[in-house]
């Protein structure tokens, strides 16, 4: 399941810095290049997309290209930074199952190389040294604005996929107490996806709790600290 997000959108309030419209537009003809570049930089530094199993190269390249155009148009003097690529690159990231701590990392490496192509840019065109300042600023302003955004289309999708799992879960549960799985080869495969021994002996509970209340709260993980593996059902009789 996708969560939809809406576009968040950093205005600037001051009139552009021609030399850093000069600078946006000289990076932006090298967002193409710089973006592969960057790929095969986070392609080798971090552990998440080295083998290209749970993300393939070439979208960590589509996304790396995405970014920096996105951030380097707001560079060349247009009035919007549209973190949308950021949000997409949360969402997918969460779908693919690669762990935020190596995303932010992503964009941690990310934003340092277009910092440091973006000063070498700036004096090989003999940009004044307050310009150059600026634009740094700018730069950092983008990687706290991206990066937040990224964080919180991630966990947005990781909520919805938790909750998924649980309404899945339960459905599974609910299936197997109302005895609708019958045949042994499903029975094992429920057994499976609920995380339960295919052979006994089981205990059944249960617990009457107030109007309104859980019963027996984080009941499945307590005991799974215990090593005993448990599937429960939320009952509105019960």
């Amino acid at each position: 399941m996708n969560t939809g997000t809406h576009p968040v959108r950093v205005r600037r309030g001051a009139a552009p810095d021609p030399h850093i419209v000069e600078l946006g537009k000289l990076m932006l003809t090298r967002a193409q290049k710089l973006g592969e570049t960057l790929a095969d930089r986070l392609c080798r530094d971090i552990d998440a997309y080295r083998d290209g199993i749970v993300v393939t190269k070439d979208q960590v390249a589509e996304s790396c290209v995405a970014n920096l155009t996105f951030v380097l148009y707001s560079l060349a003097g247009h009035a919007d930074v549209d973190v949308s690529p950021a949000e997409h690159t949360g969402t997918a990231r969460a779908l693919a199952g690669v762990p935020l701590p190596a995303v932010m990392t992503a964009y941690r490496i990310g934003f340092r190389f277009m910092w440091e192509e973006t000063l070498a840019t700036a004096r090989a065109a003999g940009i004044p040294t307050e310009s150059i300042l600026d634009a740094t600023a700018r730069v950092f302003l983008a990687q706290d604005t991206f990066t937040q955004a990224m964080a919180s289309a991630y966990r947005q999708q990781l909520t919805a996929r938790i909750l998924e799992q649980e309404e899945e879960r339960s459905a599974l549960v609910e299936a197997l107490l109302s005895r609708r799985i019958t045949d042994t080869q499903s029975l094992w495969e429920a057994a499976d996806l609920l995380r339960l021994p295919t052979s006994g002996p089981y205990v059944v509970a249960a617990e009457l709790p107030a109007i309104g209340k859980l019963g027996l709260p984080a009941i499945e993980n307590k005991l799974s600290a215990r090593d005993i593996r448990s599937a429960w059902r939320l009952q509105p009789d019960l």
